[in-house]
């Protein structure tokens, strides 16, 4: 048996407002695929499933914002 994980959250610009379209990126050595990308809905939640156990760099990237 192996145990899955998932990486959720609601993206906020700084006056708190939500912000939809943007690209959450989870990498890992852990993957197969190394990277795993999802964009964020018209309320601005992610969700990024399946994952395996390991060590995680998530990014955020939205044109007219700096990547965090």
């Amino acid at each position: 048996a192996s145990a899955q994980a998932a990486i959720t959250g609601v993206v906020r610009d700084a006056s708190g407002g939500v912000l939809p379209g943007v690209t959450v990126e989870a990498a890992s050595p852990a993957l197969i695929e190394k990277v795993r990308q999802v964009v964020t809905d018209a309320t601005g939640q992610y969700r990024i499933v399946d994952l395996r156990p390991g060590v995680y760099a998530v990014t955020f990237e939205l044109a007219g914002f700096r990547v965090v």
